[in-house]
């Protein structure tokens, strides 16, 4: 089945029965879709919200420090190694 959209007497696309219920297809995809989020921004409306306890701030800036001092030690060790590898170089040049 041809279509004519800009009624010039020619068909500007075909509709097949394949592509008819391709649509229809999408179309009830997409509105169940629409209908499933609204029913759980409807849901999550109803929930109390979320909070940030001073606990949980707490085990951050715990786990922040921590991170920080591993970190440094890393810096230390590999500060170490280059000294021993700079020493290492030098002796080789006096040579």
């Amino acid at each position: 089945m041809g279509v004519d959209v800009d009624g010039d007497g020619k068909p500007d696309f075909h509709l097949t029965l394949k592509s008819i219920g391709l649509i229809i297809a999408a179309v009830f995809t997409l509105g169940s879709m629409y209908v499933k989020l609204q029913m759980d921004i409807e849901d999550a409306k109803m929930l109390p919200p979320a909070a940030i306890d001073r606990t949980e701030y707490d085990l951050n800036h715990a786990w922040m420090l921590d991170h920080v001092k591993d970190l440094e030690q890393d810096v230390k060790d590999l500060r170490s190694h280059v000294e021993d590898l700079q020493k290492d170089l030098y002796s080789k040049k006096d040579r």
